[in-house]
């Protein structure tokens, strides 16, 4: 028996991870070893050389401090001429490497830096954990590897440089240089819970470098930078989520690349704009306020579940040559421009609420060929302004303007073409320009007032004495009999104006004969609670009579007793009645027997 246990015990796979405990400098070398620092250290040179794969350095929160511009961590790779990158599976955790102070706060050069003269510190299968770095620079070239609960500060230009793919990267903390992280060239990597302050640009994605594509990099946020995240035409195919950006000196958050899918933004009181997107890009899901703009978009950018508010500019503006933009549902309240198109073309603007801002839409620069429909424009001082000597040919139509208090339109181009809008503001229009469309051909369908035809506008005032509030419809049709000539001149008339509309109703009528005879008891007879009454009480005394064969005794008490108990709960005779009356009836019962 013993020697069976003593066999088994032998079987058992003993763990070859040793442990060494260090507290000085030196070369870290034997595979699948855990090193744990035992005390502070100050390196000369190179603090640690790493020498083997499977490695751990766990510094127990002691403090690497070096006294010459070298790398906290130096890779050796003993055959460098053959094997690039052959560092895998190395793990560095619970460190601090700050200035030394005693050496008049110089910082290492790099935290990690590879051998062979690049400046990059390439990992293979790592993490990096818990790790607290003021240094020069931090290097990574990383494949499959973690990065968690990282600090770091005091860069020279950026604290954080990576690249590589595979990665995770979490709970980073990175403040107080030029780019607080600069992504040049990182793929199919998750960047999730990322705080990044008083820098230039928080999160950068360098111009001239190489671009980052299918990330994911939600979890973010940014303030008291230039701007906290700026992708200098760097990102594809990524997401960009959960993005808080405020206090910034400039923008909050510049997306440049494409193909990405942005959303769930906040973004407020940074000096410039807070929000700006570039070409061919889904962004969904935001909310902008109190920045210079609020949204700015360039082209092929479809936006949706916006709210800019209290912008000092435009809550959304589209910048010069920003074209086939699909902009939907959005609330622009509050701001000096609503909605602002500035050169721009074929870009389509639906489902839109703007109120409450200094001007609604504003199409300048020679802005041609939008769309705007089926929005809401009030309570601004001029509702939908369209300028520009070439501008015109903006398709304006199923929109309500209403409360503006200066001008419902005011047009200096030429050639736009407006209908189905309902206009209703004390001055609905103010036309310097040339002439321009006013109705549509005439078409079957309900107009935006309800009437069976569409054609032109409805010309409303708020006391009710609008063209189409007065014109006369002989025929019903919901269109005025005759045209308005907006400006008395014929170089702007609708010609076919919406008229109040009231459904036509009919009545049907309905020949009712009252019953003679016989036939009048029917509905007296329905009517009648006794009825029904005497008739439930004939079929359950029947059928009770007919299961006791009584003699007729249980039929009568049977339908006597429902008679009763109508009457009582109906209110035909009162309760204390039938009490006499039985009492009588069983008074007479007794009598009778007694003198037989």
């Amino acid at each position: 028996m013993i020697a069976g246990f003593l066999i088994a015990f032998l079987l058992i796979p003993i763990n070859t991870f040793a442990v060494t405990y260090i507290s000085s400098c030196g070369r870290l070398n034997i595979p699948g070893e855990t090193y744990i620092l035992t005390d502070d250290i100050v390196g000369t040179d190179v603090c640690f050389y790493i020498d083997a794969d499977d490695i751990t350095i766990d510094c127990q929160w002691h403090k690497i401090k070096g006294i010459q511009y070298v790398s906290g961590i130096y890779f050796h790779f003993p055959f460098a001429v053959f094997v690039e990158y052959s560092r895998r599976n190395i793990t560095i955790k619970n460190c601090i490497v700050p200035p030394n102070p005693e050496y008049g706060g110089l910082k290492w050069q790099d935290f990690i830096r590879e051998e062979g003269g690049s400046w990059t510190g390439t990992l293979y299968n790592s993490r990096l954990e818990n790790l607290i770095l003021d240094v020069r620079f931090t290097r990574l070239n990383i494949y499959n590897s973690t990065l968690y609960n990282l600090t770091l500060t005091g860069g020279d230009f950026f604290n954080l440089q990576l690249s590589g793919s595979n990665n995770v990267i979490k709970k980073i903390v990175s403040y107080g240089t030029s780019y607080p992280i600069d992504l040049i060239g990182l793929h199919n990597s998750v960047l999730d819970d990322i705080v990044v302050y008083s820098g230039d640009y928080g999160i950068l994605t360098h111009w001239g470098s190489p671009s980052n594509q299918n990330n994911t990099i939600c979890n973010v946020v940014g303030f008291g930078n230039g701007v906290a995240f700026y992708d200098y035409t760097g990102f594809y195919n990524t997401t960009i989520c959960n993005i808080t950006a405020y206090l910034n000196s400039w923008d909050g958050i510049r997306i440049g690349g494409s193909n990405n899918v942005v959303y769930n933004i906040i973004a407020y009181n940074n000096n410039g704009t807070g929000l700006s997107v570039g070409g061919n890009n889904i962004v969904f899901n935001v909310n902008s306020f109190n920045n210079d703009n609020g949204i700015w978009l360039g082209s092929d950018v479809i936006l949706y579940n916006a709210t800019v508010t209290s912008n000092r500019g435009s809550g959304l503006a589209l910048g010069a040559w920003s074209y086939s933009n699909k902009v939907y549902n959005v609330i622009s309240e509050f701001n000096n421009i609503g909605v602002s198109i500035g050169r721009s073309f074929y870009n389509e603007f639906y489902n839109l609420t703007v109120k409450n801002n200094n001007y609604g839409v504003v199409f300048t620069d020679n802005s041609g060929l939008n769309i705007l429909r089926n929005s809401i424009i009030e309570n601004c001082s001029i509702g939908v302004y369209t300028s520009g000597s070439a501008s015109g040919s903006n398709l304006i139509y199923n929109n309500i303007l209403k409360d503006n208090s200066v001008y419902g339109v005011y047009v200096t181009a030429s050639n736009e073409v407006f209908y189905n809008n309902l206009f209703i503001n004390n001055n609905n229009f103010d036309i310097t320009g040339g002439s321009n469309y006013w109705n549509t051909t005439l078409t079957q369908g309900t107009n935006i007032v309800g009437g069976p035809y569409i054609g032109g506008n409805y010309w409303g005032r708020p006391d009710g004495t609008g063209y189409s509030d007065t014109c006369s419809d002989s025929d019903k049709d919901g269109i005025c009999d005759q045209p308005y000539d907006l400006l008395g001149d014929g170089s702007n008339v609708d010609y076919l104006p919406l008229a109040k509309y009231a459904p036509t109703t009919t009545t049907i009528p309905f020949n009712y004969t009252a019953p003679t005879g016989a036939l009048v008891l029917i509905p007296m007879l329905l009517g009648n609670p006794l009825f029904f009454a005497i008739v439930f009480g004939l079929a359950l005394a029947s059928a009770i009579e007919k299961k006791a064969n009584s003699g007729g005794k249980a039929f009568l008490l049977t339908f006597f007793g429902i008679l009763v108990m109508f009457s009582v709960f109906s209110g035909i005779v009162p309760l204390w009645f039938v009490l006499v009356l039985i009492v009588i009836v069983i008074g007479g019962v007794v009598y009778f027997r007694r003198g037989s």
